[in-house]
């Protein structure tokens, strides 16, 4: 028995560690991509596709929330592997591997139904009070519309999008600027009566992103190469429907996406 013991214990390690690597995934709260419920724990579509992938690469994985500003640093100094979602930037594409873009979304303006029907183009946000998340690619989206409008409008950060929704409808502000996904689906568990302004805003995506101190490029394909596996299967295209988002994976190589930079933005002639 003090022979077979051992052998027995090494030989349920090796098993075990057969099954793959532990990984640590944190997202920031962004309800419906990824979020935090007192009972389920966490959910979205980045949970049910890190999930699968997960699975699909037979790794052991551990769900975390964090603030963005901790998932980043999380990520940066190797307290995690992997975070979702994450907008793209030339600064960030040096920190992380980014997959292909996984979700298409957008930025918008929301606002109380009264102030949405005044607004007709961006010349229309002059001297009004513009709440957004802060620090966050959404907000760099807005500071390039203030700086087209000449900063005519006032912009206010607030530390959560949920924040700044609830500010508009308190009359605290004239407008919220942010992820449209998001602020839709909490307008709708809220029933809020926030709209959407039409015509404003920019489209942007969304990635998984692999910390660079924790994956080699190896590493980091067999999980892209997964990832676009579940494509194929149409396995995404149910998890975006469950969620009410849209995928859109394309063929451009993840080192272009990290170094060209921002896309088209509303701040420009023609938004």
């Amino acid at each position: 028995m003090k022979i077979i013991l051992p052998a027995f214990l090494i030989s349920m390690a090796l098993a075990l560690s057969a099954k793959g690597q532990s990984h640590v995934i944190v997202g920031h709260d962004f309800d419906p991509f990824y979020y935090s419920d007192a009972g389920p724990g966490v959910q979205g579509a980045c949970y049910d596709i890190l999930k699968k992938l997960c699975d699909a690469t037979e790794e052991n994985c551990k769900f975390k929330i964090a603030p963005l500003r901790n998932m980043l640093r999380m990520l940066k100094e190797g307290e995690a592997d992997i975070g979702c979602p994450l907008g793209p930037s030339p600064q960030r594409g040096r920190v992380y591997y980014y997959s292909e873009k996984v979700f298409d979304t957008r930025y918008s303006f929301f606002a109380r139904p009264a102030v949405a029907k005044k607004i007709k183009d961006y010349d229309s946000l002059s001297q009004l009070k513009v709440g957004v998340f802060s620090p966050s690619m959404t907000e760099v989206s807005l500071q390039q519309v203030h700086e087209y409008m000449d900063k005519k409008f006032k912009i206010h950060p607030e530390k959560t999008v949920v924040n700044t929704l609830r500010k508009v409808e308190n009359n605290s502000y004239d407008l919220a600027y942010a992820n449209a996904d998001v602020a839709k689906t909490w307008i709708k568990k809220n029933r809020s009566k926030l709209v959407e302004v039409t015509g404003l805003g920019e489209p942007t995506e969304y990635s998984i992103v692999f910390s660079r101190k924790k994956f080699s490029p190896a590493e980091f394909q067999k999980f892209q190469t997964k990832l676009r596996e579940l494509q194929h299967s149409h396995a995404l295209d149910e998890i975006a429907a469950k969620h009410n988002l849209k995928i859109s994976l394309n063929e451009e190589p993840e080192e272009a996406r990290n170094t060209r930079g921002s896309r088209r933005t509303p701040a420009t002639k023609n938004p």
